[in-house]
């Protein structure tokens, strides 16, 4: 919008969350233009009293009510902004109430009054730059002079064997502006060493603990997209291209493909990985002969991928110094976690590796490790040839190649009280499909195994963990490995007792609720090389009991059931789960805190900004306890957070589960 001598000369009103696209009010925009400053908002509230056209494009799909709403609030946000009286009530009449707060409240003491701004809800401190495009990422750093672009040559298809690379299209379409085409035969060494950093254990094979950088000549690839080479060149698009026309000699398919967890190999060197609870034999006898008064129930529980959709793909620029070491800006959720790889695949001392890290447009699990391969050719690339050399996955080709959760296949045997629906026994054998290398594969069966139980007690139960060898890219983490998992397997069991018992969920989950005074010890499933969940003080009864009475459930599903007998088509539902979640501190977290002359603050932090709001959290820590014990006020913004970096906390933990600001 524009205002001149206080009348609004130009405005423009697009909705980009309500629709299948972004859309705009003619309606209100045109209602806005011309208007007097002062009187825009009672405009705005008069057409809002009858819908404008823009509204008819909200499909009504349940949801038309609520765009409706949510279109409303923006266009009297839109109003105050223009008017710019930030004293009245953000919302004004078009307020969307829920049943439910959304507003955590904290005590309101003289303590917690004097660590302000802790406690305080405050807007993320980039939020504008973010969402006007302002803030950089890792690819928007300034490049160095020289700098060149990289590009992965892939392999098509899984079991496929090539003679070699042939780029001669490449040279004849790039001309001086092709550098060079590296692959496998042109490295240092084949591999990228992931046992650096990666849980391992004794017996795996190379070929599956660590990972090619390019698949070599006359080796049968392992995924489809597998890289078999990298193109340099003067700039990304053209890199891009010459990667495209750069052809695999000799290219056949040699073998099947296999992605179907329940059917494939074991991962090679791996043996199946048994989690339980109470006696082994016992449990074994139970499901074998079920007691009277029990039901025997045989199910599966099959979850597909999940790939981590960051909006920022893999990027990363390498720099070559003069001690012929490496600088990296990368992309990652843990500046200490590429650089012991890539100093070992180099053979520098670590020191002379840095890698820093500014923010993440986005994460998920998926720039934990998954940083590492595109880190390490940038970091061989610009060492061999002494230039500045700039990767950035295209986002197809970084979903081809790293291939984000591991599909799940199983089944299980579940003996239950047919009165009360009380587990007396559970047998589970899971299929993980990791993909072509180990990854941090067995991590996340340990992280899932060792809390398979959830709230639950169960007194005895086995759950089986094989991990496959498919032929799909490297299975990683995305968001809550393990325990994500963990929750929608035991809860498909719980689920599956109601309906073969006609016990209601909730009640079958309370029959199974570890009681209270047992959550003061020690839950998780035995077995696991993680430390159980340390639950004192905490419980999910006393939890599960208030917001069932805070929200009135059983009256509402008592309204919902009735709904559902008298409608023949339209059903309604309602449900209540539990879960818990184990956060693990990663340790050697650390941070730097400088007061400055002028009073201003700078901080340096182990952890990494991807979204969380890690920075806006710690600068309300840190000033909370400044101006508490200096007895002055310092603002959020006089606050400046230094971009991560390996040589100020060179065993920083990962960043990860939201978490980190702590």
């Amino acid at each position: 919008y524009s205002v001149k001598e206080g009348f609004v000369t130009e405005a423009g009103v697009v909705y980009g969350a309500v629709g299948q696209h972004p859309l705009y009010d003619a309606a209100l925009s045109n209602t806005i233009k011309g208007s007097k400053v002062s009187e825009v908002e009672s405009a705005v509230l008069k057409l809002l009293d009858t819908p404008a056209d823009i509204y008819k494009h909200f499909n009504d799909d349940g949801h038309k009510a609520y765009r409706m709403r949510v279109a409303q609030v923006f266009a009297l946000r839109f109003a105050r902004a223009i008017d710019g009286d930030k004293t009245k009530p953000l919302h004004g009449k078009f307020t969307r109430h829920t049943t439910t707060s959304q507003k955590w409240a904290m005590p309101d003491t003289p303590e917690i009054k004097s660590l302000a701004p802790l406690f305080q809800p405050k807007a993320k401190t980039t939020a504008l730059a973010q969402t006007t495009g302002s803030s950089r990422f890792t690819d928007d750093e300034a490049l160095p002079a020289l700098t060149l672009h990289a590009a992965y040559v892939t392999i098509p298809t899984a079991s496929s064997t090539f003679s070699g690379l042939d780029s001669t299209k490449a040279k004849d379409a790039l001309g001086s502006d092709l550098f060079t085409v590296l692959e496998a035969k042109d490295l240092k060494k084949l591999w990228i060493p992931h046992k650096e950093i990666a849980f391992i254990p004794s017996g795996v094979p190379e070929s599956y603990e660590n990972e090619y950088v390019f698949l070599p000549a006359g080796e049968k690839s392992q995924y489809g997209s597998q890289p078999v080479g990298v193109v340099l060149a003067t700039s990304y698009r053209l890199a891009l291209l010459g990667a495209q026309l750069v052809e695999l000699k000799d290219l056949k398919q040699e073998g099947g493909v296999n992605v179907d967890p329940t059917t494939a190999p074991l991962a090679p060197g791996t043996e199946p990985i048994v989690f339980h609870r109470g006696d082994k034999k016992k449990t074994a006898q139970l499901i074998q002969t079920p007691p009277s008064g029990t039901i025997k129930i045989d199910g599966v529980f099959d979850k597909k991928s999940q790939t981590n959709f960051y909006m920022e793909p893999q990027s990363c620029v390498a720099i070559p110094d003069e001690e012929g070491g490496v600088t990296l800006n990368l992309g990652c959720q843990g500046i200490a976690l590429p650089r012991p790889v890539i100093a070992k695949y180099l053979d520098l001392p670590e020191s002379k590796v840095i890698t820093n890290t500014r923010r993440l447009g986005g994460s998920f699990g998926g720039k934990f490790t998954r940083c590492i391969p595109t880190g390490l050719v940038a970091s061989y690339c610009a060492t061999k040839y002494g230039q500045p050399v700039r990767f950035v996955l295209p986002r197809e080709a970084d979903m081809a190649i790293n291939s984000g959760r591991q599909e799940i296949t199983s089944k299980y045997t579940v003996v239950a009280d047919s009165k009360t629906g009380k587990i007396k026994a559970l047998d589970f054998d899971f299929n993980f499909a990791q993909g072509a290398v180990l990854d941090c594969g067995i991590l996340h069966i340990h992280m899932m195994g060792g809390v398979l139980d959830q709230v639950y007690k169960l007194d005895n139960a086995i759950a089986t963990f094989k991990l496959k060898h498919t032929h799909n890219g490297p299975a990683t983490s995305v968001r809550s490995p393990g325990h994500f998992e963990a929750v929608m397997a035991i809860e498909t069991v719980l689920d599956a007792i109601s309906g073969a018992t006609n016990i209601p969920p909730e009640r079958v989950r309370e029959a199974n609720f570890l009681p209270h005074h047992k959550f003061l010890g020690v839950q998780g499933m035995k077995g696991s090389i993680l430390p159980p969940s340390l639950m004192e003080g905490k419980a999910c009864v006393p939890l599960w009991n208030k917001l069932i009475n805070d929200i009135k459930y059983w009256e509402r599903k008592a309204k919902i059931d009735e709904f559902n007998k008298t409608n023949k088509y339209r059903k309604r539902g309602i449900a209540i789960t539990p879960a818990r979640y184990t956060i693990l501190r990663t340790g050697n977290q650390g941070a730097r805190v400088d007061v400055l002359k002028d009073g201003s603050i700078q901080i340096s932090t182990s952890g990494i900004e991807m979204g969380q709001g890690l920075h806006t959290k710690m600068g309300q820590a840190a000033l909370g306890i400044l101006n508490k014990s200096l007895g002055v006020r310092v603002t959020l913004d006089r606050i400046k957070f230094v971009q991560q970096n390996s040589h100020v906390y060179p065993y920083g933990g990962g960043t990860g589960g939201s978490s980190t600001s702590e």
